[in-house]
This record gives structure tokens, sequence and C-alpha cells, in this order.
């Protein structure tokens, strides 16, 4: 029995070692910032905390989009997470010179505004944001991450906590 008890614990801190460590555990409340993206970076334009719990999904690093880093006031990454990149615009029409054939063109307009939500940390101290670099058949070298641009940050703001 002692056995047993010894391998089910060994493989419990093995999948742990694997995985690596935890993320931090965030208090009980979501934080909505409400952005600007400019051509020189982002602009806080207001930011409102919520009681709630915000599902946590995994980061995955290879994805694309816009990349967002909730860090501490001791510089501990606290969240990580991809969202749709509100930036670009993909606008789809029909090509004038092909009837029936679909064009897609993207588009970038010089400041747009979005919203993202937040898992709410009472030591939460900046927002920071990054893209993918774009790769050849956008596909990195096998079992590496994928090089990020930084493209700005924003203070989180310190909210008192949800209600």
């Amino acid at each position: 029995m002692k056995r047993i008890l010894h391998v089910m614990l060994g493989f419990v801190f093995s999948v742990a070692l694997l995985h690596g460590q935890p993320p931090p555990a965030h208090d009980d409340g979501i934080i909505f910032l409400h952005l600007r993206a400019t051509p020189t970076g982002f602009e806080l334009i207001d930011a409102k905390t919520v009681k709630g719990t915000l599902r946590i999904r995994r980061y995955n690093p290879e994805q694309s989009g816009l990349h967002i880093e909730l860090r501490s006031v001791d510089n501990q990454v606290l969240f990580q997470n991809v969202y749709p990149d509100p930036i670009v615009t993909r606008l789809e029409y029909e090509d004038p010179s092909v009837p029936g054939k679909i064009v897609a063109k993207p588009i970038t307009p010089p400041s747009s505004e979005f919203t993202i939500r937040i898992p709410y940390f009472a030591n939460a101290k900046v927002a920071r944001f990054y893209r993918p670099i774009p790769t050849k058949g956008g596909v990195t070298g096998r079992g590496t991450r994928p090089a990020l641009i930084y493209l700005g940050e924003v203070p989180v703001p310190a909210n008192e906590r949800p209600q």
C-alpha cells in the first residue's frame, strides 16, 4: 500500500514539473479594460472592476492575434492570453472584374477602440501587448516558441476590490 502511494505521489509531482508552475491564483473579480490602439501604442480609456469569475483558457503562444500579459508590481507574470486582433479588420467583397469571386483585404484604421476582460489581481500593475512576428508559411522551427513583437503597455489602475 505504501509503495502504491509513493508511485502515485511521484506521478503527480512529475506531471506538475512537466507542465511548469501553475498560474498565480487570482482574486474573485474581472477587470474590463477599454483601450484605444494607435500607431504609437495603446491608450487606456477606462477600466472597470466587477465581481465575477473569468474563465481562463490555457495560454497558447503560437496562436495568432493580440497577446496580452498582465504583470505585477514585482514584474511577475500574473496572466497571459491571446485575443482576436482588434487592430486589423478583414474586409471581404466581390471582385468587380470576376463576378462570384470573393476578395479579402486587411484594413488597418489609424486607431481603433476595443474592450478586453482580464482577471482581477490586487497586485496587478501593467498590461503589455505583443504580436507574433510573421514567419514564412506561418510556421516556426520545431519545438520553438514564436518570437513576439512588443507593441506597448498600459498601466492597470489600482482598482478597489470588486463588490
